[in-house]
């Protein structure tokens, strides 16, 4: 049989060692909340145009080619179009609305406009908002025989890390990250 003072040096450890996975974990998450802040904070510094830009680079790290983006000033509606091919031949080809703001969520109205501008035979839609979307623009998104993809600030910053490194160094310029590894707690 253990005798009691095995017992309590094995509890110490164990006591010890989930201590220090505890505080470890405890560093990870304050790193990582941290580093999200500043990135979000660097987005939110952007201008609408930059941003916009963004948008685009993101696009074509996912293997879409982006022959419009919108100049400076009245755009109609569209802020990218993105096609799955360099020509356009392939569909559906992706209409992009583009809102940076820091606290105004887009409305409902605003995701009608680009329904209403979308060319159901051969377009989908993706509305970008910096600052979110209305539940009522949730709502607008997902109802109708014309598909309208919303992202947000979260999905904008997953979909970016996920296909960063398929971005070209010139589209990295747009937001730069850098990985940075942790020991994972067991």
């Amino acid at each position: 049989e253990t005798s009691p003072s095995i017992k309590a040096g094995a509890t110490e450890a164990v006591s010890d060692t989930s201590v220090e996975q505890a505080e470890r974990s405890l560093v990870f998450e304050r790193a990582e909340s941290e580093a999200r802040a500043e990135i979000e904070g660097y987005i939110r510094s952007l201008g609408p145009y930059e941003f916009q830009e963004l948008v685009g680079a993101l696009l074509r790290g996912m293997g879409y080619s982006t022959p419009f983006i919108a100049p400076t000033g009245p755009d109609g509606g569209t802020d990218i179009l993105a096609y799955p091919d360099p020509i356009g031949a392939k569909t559906p080809h992706i209409r992009v609305q583009v809102k940076h703001r820091n606290s105004q969520k887009a409305t409902r109205e605003e995701v009608a406009a680009l329904r209403g501008i979308i060319r159901q035979d051969r377009e989908i839609g993706l509305f970008v908002s910096s600052a979110g979307f209305t539940s009522d623009a949730v709502r607008e998104a997902r109802q109708g025989g014309v598909h309208i993809e919303l992202i947000d600030m979260n999905s904008l910053l997953e979909q970016w890390t996920t296909f960063y490194d398929r971005l070209s160094e010139e589209d990295k310029g747009y937001l730069r990250l850098r990985r940075v590894y942790f020991l994972a707690p067991e």
